[in-house]
């Protein structure tokens, strides 16, 4: 059986965090739950947040995204990085059969 490394798990429950609950008009409990999970692991929290901002800010969650923002306001240098990912193509094995 494979098993995750820690700061592995950590990131995900950061990125799952986030998008269970981004078209939330409270977001209070999104950021208290991020500040529980990553604690003092801002080198995994931070380019999470950012990155999560940079691929899945739209405006349908702007209010969980500028929440993010002001608090977390490292995270602000990761958001670049997701909007590159968003524009790459998925990536997978998948071939495309003529």
């Amino acid at each position: 059986m494979t098993v995750l490394h820690p700061d592995v798990m950590l990131s995900i429950s950061i990125t799952a965090a986030m998008s269970r609950d981004q078209y939330t008009g409270h977001p209070q409990p999104v950021i208290d739950e991020l500040r529980q999970l990553g604690g003092a692991r801002t080198d995994i929290l931070l380019p999470d947040v950012g990155r999560w901002i940079g691929y899945h800010g739209i405006e349908e969650n702007k209010i969980l995204t500028s929440a993010l923002l002001a608090a977390f306001p490292g995270a602000v240098s990761f958001i670049a990085e997701g909007q590159e990912r968003r524009g790459k193509p998925p990536h997978g094995t998948y071939e495309k059969r003529a």
